[in-house]
């Protein structure tokens, strides 16, 4: 950021993206769901609408989880950037940290469900996770403004612990919904991403009024991280019977 325009930095980015994407999607093309091409299965285009129905605790618990996921993409850097005071490079590295604690918290997920029950792992995963970033973020909030290098390091282990704390649960409730529903699952993805981006446009005014009313980023924050802990209270959702 400091040697490159944000044109061409994130214009880099979107095109290094598409090519390990496109890259990646081909690799997987022979172990990937084949489109189904039988048409005695497919859903009418009224159906779609008629069978529409929310999943309360589904569609709750996959909210609180994942929206710590868009509020640290939408607010990490400014707040290290504005609140710590740290460079516009440096203040990329809250979120760094929390993606690399999603991925390893998702590609672990597999262990984790050999040893313990999956709606236990998640009410465990929502505390600690919304704890520990809660109390990490509070830590970051009294420290004193000269002290830069440690409230970045504060802000990074706060992010560590939501990205962890998130990493599992926002699968489990997908899986969650295709497990409830008697739907195909591509319809029941469709139902899910129709409540959820209705319910994080209003979340996100939330977020950003608190923001604005207090003139406390931390404060924003906390909402998020007090979601992910709530999210424990949808675990039930998880149950296999």
């Amino acid at each position: 950021m400091n040697f490159l325009s944000i044109a061409w930095h994130v214009g880099g980015l979107a095109i290094i993206a598409t090519l390990v994407i496109t890259a990646i999607v081909q690799r997987l093309t022979p172990v990937l769901v084949k489109p189904n091409k039988n048409e005695e299965d497919h859903l009418p285009l009224k159906t779609l609408f008629t069978s529409f129905r929310i999943d309360w605790l589904v569609s709750g618990g996959f909210l609180a989880a994942v929206f710590i996921e868009l509020s640290t993409g939408d607010w990490s850097a400014i707040f290290a950037k504005e609140r710590i005071g740290v460079s516009p490079g440096l203040a990329a590295l809250p979120y760094v940290i929390f993606m690399i604690a999603i991925i390893t918290g998702r590609l672990n997920a597999g262990k984790l469900a050999e040893r313990f029950h999956v709606h236990h792992m998640v009410r465990f995963l929502a505390v600690f996770g919304g704890g520990g970033f809660l109390i990490f973020l509070a830590i970051t909030a009294q420290i004193p403004a000269e002290h830069k290098n440690i409230a970045l390091a504060t802000t990074c282990i706060a992010f560590a612990f939501a990205g962890v704390g998130s990493s599992v649960i926002t699968p489990a409730f997908f899986a969650a919904a295709n497990r409830r529903s008697s739907l195909p699952s591509a319809v029941v993805i469709g139902q899910m991403g129709v409540v959820n981006v209705s319910s994080v446009f209003v979340v996100k005014a939330v977020v950003a009024w608190t923001a604005q009313l207090t003139g406390s980023l931390a404060i924003a924050l906390a909402i998020s991280g007090l979601m992910l802990i709530g999210a424990a209270f949808f675990a039930r959702a998880l149950k296999v019977d």
